[in-house]
């Protein structure tokens, strides 16, 4: 914490602009660069705070690599973030993004986080419902964003036995592995198997895993655009499930890779940009031969423009621009 003051401390005295960066997996800087002060995280701490019949409360330092808290957490025996297994990154930008997949968020576990108030000089703790969590998204990247720093993330986990129903790639898998026997453990092995066949390795494969999230519109945007396009409403071959979900809300997700898909670019290689779609899952964008941060948003602003004029809706980056 007395590094982190110092060096906000030194950026204020410079007037410097500040940014926090983990491992920058989910990041492009511009070509500019950045003007400014790059504080690198690596708050570490892992701390058993308190147990329960039904409940583990576990203090998680911000600095620590997020697969490995998911890794001791499966091997206590304990639920809640598995499914969230092999997601890249460190602790503290999974509160600030409400990381999530194969049916679990960040935010359903989070008990509690310590954030310290650049402005003010001191650390404050939020409790769940004061991070103000969306969809892929929290207070700390909305209305506060750059205010606080994440130091740590109190998670709150499961001693529950699991039961189905799981998501549907992760049953399907189940299903073809003849697993009958569910555990924190079984749902890692299945969902590091999915994401290694669908993703590829950024460190063999320029690319920052998917570039955009998943649409979310109101029922009627919904009902034009299936009008416009009926197959979006369909079951498309490969999939487990239909593209879309209906949200307590009554708001309508939908995979933005069907939309991908559906606005012609599926596998996509474009030789101007030297971008590319990954050909098992069109959200994630690589690098074939692409010499600047200009290619890569150039290659994205095609995907947003044609599926904008298919759609009328416009798709949100998941990846943070800087600078």
């Amino acid at each position: 914490m007395e590094e982190l003051k110092e060096a906000l401390d030194f950026a204020k005295e410079k007037s410097l602009p500040v940014f926090v960066v983990g491992e920058g997996s989910n990041i492009i800087f511009s070509d500019g660069g950045y003007a400014g002060l790059v504080i690198a995280c690596r708050i570490k701490g892992f701390e058993v705070l308190r147990e329960t019949e039904e409940h583990v409360f576990i203090k998680v330092g911000a600095g620590e690599i997020w697969d490995d808290v998911v890794l001791r957490s499966v091997k206590m025996g304990l639920s809640g973030i598995e499914a969230m297994s092999i997601i890249p990154g460190l602790v503290g930008a999974a509160p600030v993004h409400n990381i999530g997949c194969y049916g679990q968020e960040v935010s359903e576990t989070i008990f509690e986080l310590t954030a310290y108030d650049r402005e003010m000089g001191n650390a404050l703790v939020f409790q769940n419902k004061d991070c103000k969590f969306g969809y892929r998204t929290s207070r700390f990247e909305g209305k506060d964003r750059g205010k606080f720093v994440i130091v740590d993330v109190t998670l709150r986990l499961n001693r529950a036995r699991m039961k189905p129903p799981f998501y549907k790639d992760v049953e399907q898998y189940f299903e073809e592995h003849s697993i009958k026997e569910y555990s924190p453990e079984k749902v890692r092995e299945a969902v590091i198997n999915i994401r290694r066949h669908k993703l590829p390795d950024p460190k063999e494969i320029a690319n920052t895993g998917s570039f955009f999230r998943n649409a979310i519109v109101s029922r009627k945007e919904f009902e034009d655009m299936v009008e416009k396009v009926p197959s979006l409403n369909e079951l498309p071959d490969g999939w487990p499930q239909l593209p879309r979900w209906f949200l307590p809300d009554g708001k309508v997700k939908i995979a933005s890779a069907r939309l991908v898909e559906l606005a012609g670019f599926s596998s996509y290689e474009d030789k101007e940009t030297g971008m590319a779609t990954w050909p098992r899952q069109n959200l994630v964008l690589v690098n074939r031969s692409a010499k600047s941060t200009a290619n890569v948003l150039a290659f994205r602003d095609k995907i947003v423009k044609a599926v904008r004029d298919m759609f009328g809706i416009e798709l949100q980056d998941e990846v943070e621009i800087v600078g």
